[in-house]
Protein backbone atom coordinates (compact mmCIF):
# COMPACT_ATOMS: atom_id res chain seq x y z
CA UNK A 1 0.00 0.00 0.00
CA UNK A 2 1.40 3.48 -0.96
CA UNK A 3 1.96 5.59 1.87
CA UNK A 4 -0.04 9.17 1.94
CA UNK A 5 3.02 10.96 2.81
CA UNK A 6 4.82 9.25 -0.33
CA UNK A 7 2.14 10.59 -2.81
CA UNK A 8 2.23 14.04 -1.05
CA UNK A 9 5.68 14.31 -1.48
CA UNK A 10 4.88 13.31 -5.47
CA UNK A 11 2.76 15.34 -5.42
CA UNK A 12 4.83 18.25 -4.04
CA UNK A 13 7.59 17.72 -6.40
CA UNK A 14 5.60 17.45 -9.46
CA UNK A 15 4.15 20.95 -8.80
CA UNK A 16 8.05 21.78 -7.96
CA UNK A 17 8.91 20.58 -11.48
CA UNK A 18 6.05 22.39 -13.12
CA UNK A 19 6.97 25.51 -12.09
CA UNK A 20 10.64 25.51 -13.16
CA UNK A 21 9.92 24.19 -16.22
CA UNK A 22 7.02 27.38 -16.84
CA UNK A 23 9.74 30.03 -15.42
CA UNK A 24 11.90 28.05 -18.25
CA UNK A 25 9.83 28.83 -20.58
CA UNK A 26 9.04 32.31 -20.14
CA UNK A 27 12.72 32.87 -19.67
CA UNK A 28 13.05 31.96 -23.20
CA UNK A 29 10.16 33.46 -24.51
CA UNK A 30 11.43 36.76 -23.04
CA UNK A 31 15.10 36.49 -24.68
CA UNK A 32 13.18 35.87 -28.12
CA UNK A 33 11.39 39.18 -27.51
CA UNK A 34 14.67 41.07 -27.45
CA UNK A 35 15.41 39.68 -31.13
CA UNK A 36 13.27 41.76 -33.36
CA UNK A 37 14.66 40.73 -36.63
CA UNK A 38 14.04 37.23 -35.54
CA UNK A 39 10.98 38.21 -34.63
CA UNK A 40 9.62 39.85 -38.08
CA UNK A 41 10.86 37.55 -39.89
CA UNK A 42 9.05 34.66 -38.09
CA UNK A 43 5.90 36.81 -37.25
CA UNK A 44 3.10 35.11 -38.90
CA UNK A 45 3.98 31.63 -36.36
CA UNK A 46 4.38 34.61 -33.35
CA UNK A 47 1.16 36.08 -33.81
CA UNK A 48 -0.83 32.35 -34.97
CA UNK A 49 0.49 30.40 -31.98
CA UNK A 50 2.44 32.42 -29.39
CA UNK A 51 0.35 35.42 -28.48
CA UNK A 52 -2.91 33.72 -28.42
CA UNK A 53 -1.15 31.41 -25.88
CA UNK A 54 0.43 34.35 -23.87
CA UNK A 55 -3.42 36.31 -23.75
CA UNK A 56 -4.56 33.44 -22.11
CA UNK A 57 -2.36 32.91 -19.66
CA UNK A 58 -3.62 36.28 -18.67
CA UNK A 59 -6.67 34.28 -16.84
CA UNK A 60 -3.96 32.25 -14.72
CA UNK A 61 -5.03 32.54 -10.56
CA UNK A 62 -1.52 33.03 -10.24
CA UNK A 63 -0.59 36.75 -9.99
CA UNK A 64 2.96 35.76 -11.55
CA UNK A 65 1.78 34.09 -14.25
CA UNK A 66 -0.36 37.20 -15.04
CA UNK A 67 2.12 39.67 -14.95
CA UNK A 68 4.55 37.54 -17.00
CA UNK A 69 1.93 36.93 -20.05
CA UNK A 70 0.94 40.30 -19.89
CA UNK A 71 4.57 42.07 -19.86
CA UNK A 72 5.67 39.06 -22.57
CA UNK A 73 2.12 40.04 -24.19
CA UNK A 74 3.28 43.25 -24.67
CA UNK A 75 6.45 43.17 -25.64
CA UNK A 76 5.74 40.91 -28.90
CA UNK A 77 2.54 42.48 -29.91
CA UNK A 78 3.91 46.32 -29.59
CA UNK A 79 6.77 45.47 -31.90
CA UNK A 80 4.50 44.31 -34.34
CA UNK A 81 1.89 46.93 -34.18
CA UNK A 82 4.88 49.61 -34.56
CA UNK A 83 6.16 47.80 -37.53
CA UNK A 84 4.43 49.09 -40.59
CA UNK A 85 4.76 46.08 -43.04
CA UNK A 86 3.07 43.63 -40.22
CA UNK A 87 0.09 46.03 -38.96
CA UNK A 88 -1.45 49.10 -41.00
CA UNK A 89 -4.94 49.75 -39.84
CA UNK A 90 -5.60 51.27 -43.14
CA UNK A 91 -5.44 48.02 -45.05
CA UNK A 92 -7.22 44.92 -44.47
CA UNK A 93 -3.67 42.64 -44.72
CA UNK A 94 -3.57 39.09 -42.68
CA UNK A 95 -1.63 40.15 -40.60
CA UNK A 96 -3.30 43.28 -39.38
CA UNK A 97 -6.93 41.56 -39.17
CA UNK A 98 -5.06 38.75 -37.75
CA UNK A 99 -3.80 41.25 -34.66
CA UNK A 100 -6.71 43.34 -34.59
CA UNK A 101 -8.70 39.95 -33.94
CA UNK A 102 -6.83 38.81 -31.30
CA UNK A 103 -6.96 42.47 -29.55
CA UNK A 104 -11.17 42.75 -29.22
CA UNK A 105 -11.60 38.85 -29.40
CA UNK A 106 -9.04 37.66 -26.61
CA UNK A 107 -7.37 40.48 -25.10
CA UNK A 108 -10.08 43.14 -24.53
CA UNK A 109 -12.16 40.80 -23.14
CA UNK A 110 -9.89 40.86 -19.99
CA UNK A 111 -8.94 44.82 -19.43
CA UNK A 112 -11.22 45.65 -17.00
CA UNK A 113 -9.61 42.71 -14.91
CA UNK A 114 -6.28 44.15 -16.00
CA UNK A 115 -6.62 47.75 -14.96
CA UNK A 116 -7.78 46.53 -11.14
CA UNK A 117 -5.92 44.24 -10.69
CA UNK A 118 -2.61 44.06 -8.22
CA UNK A 119 -0.05 46.85 -9.34
CA UNK A 120 2.28 46.44 -11.60
CA UNK A 121 -0.35 44.56 -13.80
CA UNK A 122 -2.23 48.12 -14.67
CA UNK A 123 0.94 49.43 -15.72
CA UNK A 124 1.49 47.28 -18.63
CA UNK A 125 -2.00 47.13 -18.85
CA UNK A 126 -1.79 51.29 -19.87
CA UNK A 127 1.38 50.71 -21.44
CA UNK A 128 -0.41 48.48 -23.78
CA UNK A 129 -3.19 50.49 -24.72
CA UNK A 130 -1.56 53.14 -25.33
CA UNK A 131 -0.11 51.94 -28.30
CA UNK A 132 -2.72 50.12 -29.17
CA UNK A 133 -4.90 53.19 -29.70
CA UNK A 134 -2.27 55.53 -31.08
CA UNK A 135 -1.57 52.81 -33.87
CA UNK A 136 -5.37 52.31 -34.42
CA UNK A 137 -8.03 54.84 -32.89
CA UNK A 138 -10.92 52.75 -33.73
CA UNK A 139 -10.36 50.72 -30.63
CA UNK A 140 -11.88 53.75 -28.78
CA UNK A 141 -15.48 52.68 -29.65
CA UNK A 142 -14.16 49.17 -28.71
CA UNK A 143 -13.55 50.43 -25.31
CA UNK A 144 -16.67 52.82 -24.85
CA UNK A 145 -18.50 49.58 -25.60
CA UNK A 146 -16.55 47.99 -22.95
CA UNK A 147 -17.17 51.35 -20.45
CA UNK A 148 -14.18 51.15 -19.89
CA UNK A 149 -13.46 54.92 -21.11
CA UNK A 150 -15.21 56.44 -18.09
CA UNK A 151 -12.44 54.09 -16.06
CA UNK A 152 -9.46 55.80 -18.09
CA UNK A 153 -11.00 59.20 -17.50
CA UNK A 154 -10.92 58.66 -14.29
CA UNK A 155 -6.75 57.98 -14.10
CA UNK A 156 -6.32 61.53 -15.70
CA UNK A 157 -6.00 63.00 -13.21
CA UNK A 158 -3.49 64.69 -10.95
CA UNK A 159 -2.30 62.39 -7.73
CA UNK A 160 -4.09 59.68 -8.88
CA UNK A 161 -1.98 56.50 -8.80
CA UNK A 162 -2.90 55.44 -12.55
CA UNK A 163 -1.75 58.67 -13.98
CA UNK A 164 0.95 58.53 -16.17
CA UNK A 165 2.50 58.95 -19.52
CA UNK A 166 0.65 56.03 -20.92
CA UNK A 167 -3.03 57.84 -19.38
CA UNK A 168 -2.33 60.93 -21.56
CA UNK A 169 -1.84 59.29 -24.42
CA UNK A 170 -4.91 57.30 -24.15
CA UNK A 171 -7.14 60.09 -23.18
CA UNK A 172 -5.49 62.21 -26.02
CA UNK A 173 -6.91 59.21 -28.43
CA UNK A 174 -10.10 59.18 -26.81
CA UNK A 175 -10.58 62.73 -26.92
CA UNK A 176 -9.33 62.70 -31.04
CA UNK A 177 -11.75 59.90 -31.76
CA UNK A 178 -14.66 60.61 -33.59
CA UNK A 179 -16.71 57.65 -31.65
CA UNK A 180 -16.51 60.61 -28.72
CA UNK A 181 -19.46 62.96 -28.58
CA UNK A 182 -18.23 66.52 -27.41
CA UNK A 183 -21.44 66.16 -24.37
CA UNK A 184 -19.64 63.26 -23.27
CA UNK A 185 -16.10 64.21 -22.74
CA UNK A 186 -17.69 67.04 -21.09
CA UNK A 187 -19.82 64.79 -18.82
CA UNK A 188 -16.69 63.81 -17.98
CA UNK A 189 -15.47 66.41 -17.02
CA UNK A 190 -12.36 66.51 -19.25
CA UNK A 191 -12.05 70.70 -19.64
CA UNK A 192 -11.98 70.72 -15.42
CA UNK A 193 -9.14 67.77 -15.57
CA UNK A 194 -7.36 69.80 -18.22
CA UNK A 195 -7.29 73.11 -16.23
CA UNK A 196 -6.06 70.93 -12.73
CA UNK A 197 -2.94 69.47 -14.63
CA UNK A 198 -2.41 72.53 -16.11
CA UNK A 199 -2.64 74.53 -12.80
CA UNK A 200 0.34 72.29 -11.21
CA UNK A 201 3.43 71.42 -11.18
CA UNK A 202 2.86 68.82 -13.54
CA UNK A 203 3.19 71.41 -16.68
CA UNK A 204 6.40 72.79 -15.28
CA UNK A 205 6.99 76.43 -14.79
CA UNK A 206 6.85 77.57 -18.05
Amino acid sequence: MIDSSEVAATKTASTSLLEELRRALFLIAESLAKHNKLLITHHKEVIDYLLPALVKKIESPSADVRFLALKLFTDYITQYLCEEKIYNSEETNDTTQAINELILKKLFTHYGKILSDKDPMPLFGLKLLSVIVERNPAFVAILKKLSLVGILMDYFSVGHPRFNSFTVKIVKSIVASRDMELSELCSMKIVDKINSIMATNVMGNN
